[in-house]
């Protein structure tokens, strides 16, 4: 800018305008980037709590899913120990039963034969 023909206090005056109007418009544009990033974080903050909500609701799905999952195989598992339980149980009560008939006479023997074999 030339600033011929004005005198120093002239010239200082248009450099102060000068000035704070270079000022004024600096803080109008970080005021303007402020409210822009304040902004854009809301809408940061926005997805990121959809993404975790979204989350959640997978990983419980998930979770979920993979105890049904256990608890069914763990049924299964249980019945299967059961049942070889059971006739474990009964082999050795049969073992137990046949043993105690071949030592008692033939009167308890037939008693015993009843109740393990049904016979009459």
């Amino acid at each position: 800018m030339i600033y011929a023909g004005l005198s120093l206090l002239n010239i200082i005056g248009v450099i102060m305008d000068e000035l704070i109007k270079s000022i004024t418009e600096a803080e109008e544009k970080a005021a303007a980037l402020k409210n822009d990033a304040v902004i854009k974080a809301g809408q940061i903050i926005e997805d990121a709590r959809n993404q975790a909500a979204k989350i959640e609701a997978e990983s419980s799905e998930q979770c979920s899913r993979y105890i049904d999952e256990r608890l069914k195989a763990a049924r299964v598992q249980a019945e299967k120990d059961y049942n070889a339980y059971i006739a474990k149980s009964k082999a050795d009560a049969k073992i137990y039963a046949d043993d105690m008939k071949k030592h008692t006479d033939a009167t308890v023997g037939k008693i015993v034969g009843r109740i393990t074999d049904g016979n009459s």
